[in-house]
C-alpha cells in the first residue's frame, strides 16, 4: 500500500478524532508526520 499524505484537519476527520489526540499519536510514534 502506498503512504498517503493528509492534512491535520483531514486527518482528524478520517481517523473521528480531535486535534489532541492526533497530536498525542504522532508524538506516541503511532502515526508519522511531515513538514
Amino acid at each position: 500500500m502506498e503512504p498517503i499524505t493528509v492534512t491535520v484537519d483531514g486527518a482528524k476527520k478520517a481517523l473521528g478524532i480531535g486535534t489532541t489526540k492526533l497530536y498525542e499519536l504522532i508524538g506516541n510514534k503511532q502515526l508519522d508526520a511531515v513538514k
